[in-house]
């Protein structure tokens, strides 16, 4: 249904694993003769994928702090 709508089976999550990599760990072969076949990652892609991950969720991290930083100093105390 998801596939009919649009959504790319090929996305990685953030283990570099696809939907065909979990139909298949998990014995849902129903749903494997409807994807492509699981993406074979390379150690150096997964380590490639986890830095990019990483520096991801620092920018974001990063990001956040800083709107929270602008929260802070707008507050007057009494």
């Amino acid at each position: 249904m998801l596939i009919c709508r649009g959504c790319d089976p090929n996305i990685r999550d953030d283990f570099g694993n696809n939907a065909s990599y979990w139909a298949k760990r998990y014995m849902h072969f129903d749903l494997l003769e409807h994807l492509p076949p699981p993406l074979t990652v390379s150690p150096i892609e997964n380590k490639d994928f986890k830095e990019q991950i990483e520096v991801h969720k620092y920018e974001v991290d990063l990001e956040l702090k800083k709107k929270m930083a602008g929260k802070k100093k707008g507050k007057k105390k009494k």
